[in-house]
C-alpha cells in the first residue's frame, strides 16, 4: 500500500474525533483564527469549519488582527487547508509554525518563514510535493519529527547552526533531496527504534532513513528500507563539541542484535566533518555503507576514528588532526590519494594495507615532504608529492583520464593514439593480467575495479 495513503487512512479517525478542536475562534477578512492566549492577546491562523479547501492562491498572514474592537497578535500557525495554496508570506510576529500547518499543500511552491520562528512541529510541511526551496533561519532551535516528509521538490537544505533539537525522518520520502548541512547546534543525530515481539516486526527511525525488519527466522537479519534520501553530498559543520552519531541496533527472534550504519543505503558521495564524531559501537560497522568519492576531515576536528566509510577515493585530512586510525575505512584499496593539510605529520595509529604505500598518492604542505618522510607510517608512502591544493580534485581528474589517455569502455578499456605501442596491465596488487607488444587499438576487457596500465614503460592508474 502507498505510504502515504496509509497514513491518510490512519488520520481519518482523528479527524472526526478532533473536529471540534480546530472550530475557529473567529474570521477577519475570510481568514480564521483561534485564541492562543486571552491575557496576552494573541492567536493562530487556523483553517475553517468545513475541513476542506480553506485557503486559495497566495496567503498572506498579518501580523495583527482587530476583532470587536481588540487587536490581537499572530504568533501561531495552526493547521491551515490549501490543496490550491501557491504561496504564503509568514510576518514577524509568527514564533511556531504547528504540527500539520501546511501538510498537503501540494501546489505550495514558495514560503519565506521569517527569523522570528523558533519552532517547527512535526508534520508542518509534509506532503508539500512543489516545494523547491525552504530557507530555514538561524533562529529556529527546534525542528520536529517528519517536518518537511515527502517534500519531493527539496533538493537542498541547510539545517542553520541555531537548531539545536532535531527529530526523527524530517526529511523521510524527500525523493529528489541531494544536499544537507547539518549545524553545528545539534549534539547527537536523532534515532528510534520500535520493537512489536508479538508480531516479530522492528522499526527502526534515523534523521533521513525509516527501517523494518522481520525477525522471523531465516530471514531475521535483513534490514529493509522503507524511505531514504538520494543524499549525496553531506556537510557536518564546524564545531568544537563533537557529534555523536548512533547505529542502527537490529533485533532478531533469537535475542541476538545486528549492527547497521546510521547513513545505510544512503547514496552518498562527498562528505565534509567539521568536528570530531562520537560513532563507537561494539559492531564495528561503517557510518557510511555507499563508496564515498572524496572525505574531508576539516574544521576543529582533531581525530579520525575507526570505521568511519566503506571505501573512498580521496581523503583530505585538515590542519587540526592530531591523529588518523587508519582502520577509518574498510576498503583501502578504493584509495588514489591522501591530501594532508598540516606541515606536521599526524599520529598515524595501525598500518595501511602494502598496496595502499604502493600506488596511493599522498599530497602534503610545500616544504614538509621531509617531515612526512621521516615520520612513522607516513615514511612507508612511495609517492609524496609537495602541494598548496588540497580541493582534492586532481586526483580525481587523474583517476578519470590519466596519461596516456585510458578510455573506460562497457567492458574494459581502449588507450588513445597508443598504436603499435607496448602495452602491459596489472591488477592492483601487482599481477600481471595482460600483454601485448603491438596494440591495435582493441578493446582490453577488464571488470571493474583498479588497474596499473603500462605503456611503453610509462605508468598510471585507471578505476573503472
Amino acid at each position: 500500500m502507498n505510504k502515504k495513503f496509509t497514513r491518510v487512512m490512519l488520520l481519518v479517525p482523528t479527524i472526526i474525533l478532533s473536529a471540534k478542536a480546530y472550530a475557529y475562534d473567529f474570521m477577519v477578512d475570510s481568514m480564521y483564527f483561534n485564541i492562543v492566549s486571552i491575557e496576552e492577546m494573541t492567536c493562530a491562523i487556523t483553517y475553517g469549519d468545513s475541513y476542506s479547501n480553506t485557503y486559495v492562491g497566495e496567503l498572506v498572514i498579518p501580523e495583527k488582527v482587530t476583532y470587536n474592537g481588540r487587536t490581537l497578535t499572530v504568533t501561531e500557525i495552526d493547521r491551515i487547508e490549501g490543496d490550491s495554496l501557491t504561496s504564503v508570506s509568514i510576518p514577524n510576529s509568527v514564533i511556531t509554525i504547528g504540527s500539520y500547518a501546511f501538510s498537503g499543500c501540494e501546489r505550495l511552491t514558495s514560503i519565506n518563514i521569517p527569523n522570528s520562528v523558533t519552532t517547527i512541529e512535526s508534520y508542518a510541511f509534509s506532503g508539500c510535493e512543489r516545494l523547491t526551496s525552504i530557507n530555514i533561519p538561524n533562529s529556529v532551535t527546534t525542528i520536529e519529527s517528519y517536518a518537511f516528509e515527502d517534500c519531493d521538490g527539496l533538493t537542498s537544505v541547510s539545517i542553520p547552526n541555531s537548531v539545536t533539537t532535531i527529530g526523527n525522518l524530517v526529511f523521510a520520502g524527500c525523493t529528489h533531496l541531494e544536499e544537507l548541512t547539518i549545524g553545528n547546534g545539534i549534539k547527537e543525530l536523532p534515532y528510534d527504534e520500535y520493537i512489536n515481539e508479538l508480531h516479530q516486526i522492528g522499526s527502526y527511525d534515523t534523521l533521513l532513513g525509516e527501517y523494518t525488519n522481520s525477525y522471523s527466522y531465516p530471514k531475521d537479519d535483513e534490514l529493509q528500507v522503507l524511505s531514504t534520501c538520494p543524499l549525496s553530498r553531506l556537510h557536518i559543520s564546524d564545531s568544537k563539541e563533537p557529534l555523536k552519531i548512533p547505529f542502527i541496533e537490529m533485533f532478531t527472534n533469537s535475542s541476538s542484535y545486528y549492527g547497521y550504519g546510521y547513513f545505510y543505503k544512503i547514496p552518498l558521495k562527498e562528505v565534509y566533518i567539521g568536528r570530531n564524531l562520537d560513532h563507537n559501537n561494539f559492531f564495528d560497522v561503517n557510518v557510511i555503507s555507499a563508496p564515498l568519492d572524496k572525505i574531508e576531515f576539516g574544521g576543529y576536528c582533531t581525530q579520525i576514528g575507526r570505521n568511519c566509510c566503506y571505501s573512498v577515493d580521496t581523503l583530505i585530512i585538515g590542519s587540526n588532526i592530531q591523529s588518523v586510525d587508519v582502520d577509518m575505512i574498510e576498503e583501502q584499496d578504493s584509495l588514489s590519494a591522501i591530501y594532508i593539510k598540516t606541515s606536521t605529520p599526524p599520529q598515524l595509529i595501525n598500518d595501511f594495507k602494502n598496496k595502499v604505500y604502493l600506488y596511493t598518492k599522498l599530497y602534503v604542505p610545500i616544504g614538509s615532504k621531509s617531515a612526512y618522510q621521516n615520520a612513522e607510517g607516513w615514511k612507508n608512502f612511495w609517492i609524496i608529492e609537495e602541494t598548496s591544493d588540497f580541493t582534492g580534485e586532481t586526483s580525481i581528474s587523474d583517476v578519470q583520464a590519466p596519461r596516456p589517455e585510458v578510455v573506460i569502455t562497457f567492458d574494459g578499456i581502449t588507450i588513445k593514439e597508443s598504436e603499435g605501442a607496448a602495452i602491459s596491465v596489472y591488477s592492483f596488487d601487482g599481477k600481471l593480467l595482460h600483454t601485448t607488444t603491438g596494440y591495435k587499438g582493441e578493446n582490453i576487457p577488464l571488470r571493474p575495479g583498479i588497474y596499473i596500465i603500462k605503456v611503453n614503460g610509462n605508468s598510471c592508474k585507471v578505476k573503472i
